[in-house]
């Protein structure tokens, strides 16, 4: 890696830690990262709902946050309800999302990936 004026640009964030030798390719593979994880989030239907403890061990691991089908996104709602004696319920499921928490919700992401820039001594 040849580095211009002892500097180095490092990308953190979204379990990302990458140094790269100028800021232009930094700026690339952050762009890279939030395609790659936009296109991760589509699906073609909507998952079906998780209606037990059972079911969220066994398939919850398959359920992100976030799913976009066609043009819409969907955000995944985890409840807990205490039904007293007869124990808990769970269940998790998508809700569609508006517009305005989709954007709120795209924006934290990308905010969350940080290009820093270090210079090296000698």
């Amino acid at each position: 890696m040849e580095l211009k004026n002892n500097t180095v640009w490092i990308l953190k964030g979204n379990n990302c830690f990458t140094v790269f030798s100028s800021k232009e390719y930094a700026e690339e593979y952050k762009e890279s990262l939030i395609e790659l994880w936009k296109k991760s989030i589509v699906r073609d239907t909507i998952p079906r709902t998780l209606n037990n403890r059972d079911e969220i061990e066994k398939y919850g691991d398959g359920y992100p946050d976030v799913i976009q089908v066609d043009k819409d996104h969907y955000g995944l709602m985890k409840r807990w309800e205490n039904k007293g004696y007869e124990g808990t319920r769970s269940q998790w499921r998508y809700e569609l999302m508006s517009n305005t928490e989709w954007d709120d919700y795209c924006q934290d992401f990308v905010s969350d990936f940080v290009i820093e820039d270090y210079l090296i001594f000698k």
